[in-house]
């Protein structure tokens, strides 16, 4: 299976984001952690497959 894009709105700290994903390598980097957590935390309700 192939993720090609997330998009995430109205999720605990998110207001709304876009992220496409590249087919061999994706890194994530934020500033803050709470956006990393609640990242993680989408994957794990909505996609546990991929968590």
């Amino acid at each position: 299976m192939y993720l090609s894009k997330i998009y995430i709105k109205n999720f605990s700290g998110i207001k709304e984001l876009l992220v496409e994903f590249d087919k061999k390598l994706n890194v994530i980097i934020g500033a803050n952690g709470r956006i990393l957590q609640d990242i993680k935390r989408y994957f794990i309700i909505y996609i546990p497959q991929l968590a």
